[in-house]
């Protein structure tokens, strides 16, 4: 008897517990369901029709053609951000510079319904997917897509079809200079955006918003220009194989800081020609110190004139530094001319004024009259 009043007792009180949490359970529902910070947003890729090729249609369509082909143009248009500009190499006549590409147009074959009307992002996934501008740097040496810590694309669609498309490149293309008045020169770079297959016919590039599609850091600087301008242009290219394409034109203008030569070349260029002047006021006769100076002062101005070169492109025609180094180192030349003109001159002199006593003694001696 007393175990089974002990069994009897032990059931009622599991009973009692689990009449307990039932009553609390709901209590604690309606808590969750009722405190902010355990509510959640629909999640639309936990939705069976939530995936984005269900939603964006991508495997309904051949996205290898343009949008509405056969039929007008599709207009694209184009904006940039530039992040910075890297380098100018003169010895390569080309510049670097890391900018943000953007593109936009219309594609109805990715419109979708939506009732918040809002936009839809991907990263660079789903570009392998659907059809891009085929856009390309004219005159490029090397470029790149960053891929730090991914690729930096991006990908945006809207209800109604329109594209966003970004990308963050580093290309490096040439530029043409003219270095006849270096370093008091002004260059003009030009980076030229296209089409690669797709002619005016087929695809219209402009820029976005004209003049103003160029956006610049005002921080961007470089160690030996003055960024002056930049501005925009764009018209059409031809090539006799394939016909008229549109081209886009970033230009800017640099101007060289010319402080920095004038401490590197102009100002130890004439203290040598200065230096060469000082033998003007040694004495002939001290050789030595006059011979040192002028060769010292003629090879000092070659290692100028080399070193420059050496960071300069190997051009046909005259810069203008060449003229002032070159007008200079004539000037240390003549110099060392000038002593050895001096010390042949009065050694011949002195030859003739050691001759005449000679001739004289010998003169009295064969006359006893001296």
């Amino acid at each position: 008897m007393p175990r089974l009043a002990q069994l009897l007792g032990g059931l009622c009180c599991l009973i009692l517990v689990a009449g307990s949490r039932t009553h609390r359970a709901p209590q604690l529902e309606m808590h969750q369901e009722a405190s902010p910070l355990y509510k959640k947003n629909h999640d639309m890729t936990k939705s069976r029709g939530g995936k984005s090729d269900q939603l964006l249609k991508v495997d309904d369509h051949d996205f290898t053609m343009r949008p509405a082909f056969g039929g007008p143009a599709i207009p694209v248009g184009v904006d940039v951000q530039l992040e910075s500009l890297d380098s100018i190499s003169e010895v390569d006549m080309d510049f670097t510079m890391t900018l943000y590409l953007r593109h936009y147009w219309k594609d109805e074959r990715l419109s979708f319904h939506s009732n918040s009307n809002k936009s839809m992002t991907f990263d660079g996934r789903l570009v392998k997917r659907i059809w891009v501008p085929d856009v390309f740097f004219v005159h490029s040496k090397r470029s790149f897509i960053h891929d730090t810590t991914t690729d930096n694309i991006m990908l945006r669609v809207y209800p109604d079809g329109q594209v966003l498309y970004s990308m963050r490149i580093t290309v490096t293309a040439m530029c043409n200079m003219d270095f006849s008045r270096f370093p008091l020169d002004t260059q003009t770079c030009t980076l030229e955006l296209e089409s690669y297959a797709y002619t005016d016919e087929d695809l219209m590039l402009y820029w976005k918003n004209g003049n103003e599609s160029l956006k610049t850091d005002d921080k961007i600087s470089l160690s030996q220009f003055l960024i002056q301008k930049f501005h925009t242009t764009s018209r059409l290219a031809f090539y006799s194989s394939t016909g008229w394409y549109n081209r886009l034109y970033i230009n800017f203008t640099l101007r060289r800081h010319v402080f920095f030569f004038l401490l590197q070349t102009y100002f130890p260029a004439t203290l040598m020609v200065m230096l060469s002047w000082v033998s003007f006021w040694i004495d002939r006769r001290a050789v030595p110190a006059r011979v040192s100076l002028g060769i010292t002062t003629v090879l000092t101005m070659s290692t100028i004139i080399t070193g420059l070169n050496a960071s300069m492109p190997r051009v046909s025609y005259i810069k203008a530094v060449d003229i002032y180094l070159w007008v200079s180192f004539v000037f240390v030349f003549l110099s060392v001319l000038e002593y050895a003109a001096v010390n042949y001159l009065t050694t011949a002199q002195e030859r003739k004024e050691r001759k005449v006593p000679e001739k004289v003694l010998d003169h009295c001696g064969r006359n006893n009259e001296c």
